[in-house]
This record gives structure tokens, sequence and C-alpha cells, in this order.
């Protein structure tokens, strides 16, 4: 499951008979490698309601394989709740290949994707501003929410790494896009990781935004998981 993507089965003529027991055990058997619900959908509303609610009410518990685990091998892992009658849709072990890690080619196409959607992206938790005084005035600041990505715990220290883009847009279009892009790297103690995680990491353009552009697009890629924010942002 290299694109972390939970599998939601669907058979259209379920209830007429004419989908094949192996065909459907086929089908929940993937549901059940990557996370997806115990039972096979006979309607497309059915599936697309699972999903959305999958998407919104969802948690992100990392795994972290000893350096000896990999060895191109499919490990099982077992994830369970105290609660009574709670049932985890979880995937059941990861294929631990470090093929499988974002290449730099992967991770362009996915920046370039989510630059070009028109849509907000909630994967990760974005907020943008820009104050009318103080130090940063005029200057746009960016905070991520440090919860929504993932850091390696390397001895004392908390690591990430994350790829951020801002795309400047001129007033009314008259221009192309003014397009930037910036790796950040996360080298954080104990404390500063537990204060980022309460107030968010803040990130911010030196130098002021002009009175020519009328929006800007933010994106960013945590470049250990593959999630993705993206924000719009309208500057007037």
């Amino acid at each position: 499951n290299r694109g972390n993507v939970a599998l939601i089965p669907m058979v259209p003529d379920l209830q007429s008979g004419s989908a094949t027991l192996n065909g459907r055990d086929m089908l929940q058997t993937l549901s059940d490698l990557t996370g997806g619900p115990p039972n096979i959908y006979s309607d497309m509303p059915g599936a697309l309601d699972q999903a959305v609610q999958t998407a919104r009410a969802s948690y992100r518990i990392v795994y972290e394989p000893p350096a000896k685990n990999w060895d191109g091998k499919f490990h099982k892992i077992k994830i369970t709740c105290k609660r009574a009658g709670v049932r985890l849709q979880v995937q059941q072990g990861y294929l631990a290949d470090r093929a499988q890690w974002m290449s730099a080619d992967n991770e362009k196409t996915a920046m370039d994707v989510a630059d070009a959607s028109p849509f907000d992206m909630r994967e990760i938790g974005l907020q943008a501003s820009i104050p009318q005084d103080g130090p940063a005035k005029d200057r746009l600041q960016i905070r991520v929410n440090l919860s929504d990505v993932l850091l390696t715990h390397d001895g004392e220290r908390y690591q990430g790494s994350l790829l951020v883009s801002i795309t400047r847009f001129f007033q009314g279009g008259q221009r192309p896009p003014v397009f930037s892009t910036s790796p950040i790297t996360l080298n954080l103690t104990a404390k500063e990781r537990d204060d980022l995680m309460a107030s968010g990491l803040e990130m911010g353009d030196k130098d002021p935004i002009g009175s020519e552009f009328e929006k800007v697009r933010i994106v960013v890629l945590d470049r250990g998981s593959g999630s993705i924010g993206a924000l719009n942002f309208a500057l007037r």
C-alpha cells in the first residue's frame, strides 16, 4: 500500500448474487490489509459516505520500525483499543522497503498537483495571515499544525522535513503567477517539539508582499509521510 490509501470495496450487483465468492473475498482481503471497512457496499452513495466519514474521523499513529526490520519483507502489526465495542480500521502491517520512500520526482509531482488544484487540502493544518503592524508588517506569515507532521525520534532529537511552496497570483491574472519552493528541516529538542505542538510551526516571508498580488496558494508537503496541506489565501 505505497499510496497509503484505504480500499472501500463496492460491488454494484452484490444483492443479485452475480459477484463470485472469490471476488468478494479478494476485495475484503484488500480492504482489511489497507485499513478499509469490514463490509462490502452494494451502492455508490453508501461507499462515498463511508469514504467521507473515514476521512473526517481518523487518527494517524506512527510506528518506527527497528533498523533490522528494513529487510524488504511484509511485517504484521496489531493495534488494539481498550474500549469495548470498538472496531479499528487499520492497516495490518507494512512492507519494509525503503524504495517506498517518496523520490524527488514523486515529490515534485505531488507538489505540482496540489499547487494546480483550486481546493484547500486538510491533511496538514495550515493558517495564513499578514500582520498590519510590528516586525512582520505586510509579510505573509504561515502557521503549520505540527501534530500533522511526521517527526522521527533520533536519540534526544525529533526530526522531520517539509517542502513549502508559495504561489503568488497577480491582480486580474494579468501576468503568470510567481512560484517559489523552500525545504524546511526540523531538528527539535523534546521541549521545542512540545512547544511547537501547542503553538504551531511558524514561518514567514522576509519581504513585504506587494499590492500587485491578489492571492497566494500555500502548499506544504511532509516528506516523511507524504501528507499534503494546501491553503488559498486572499490578500486584499
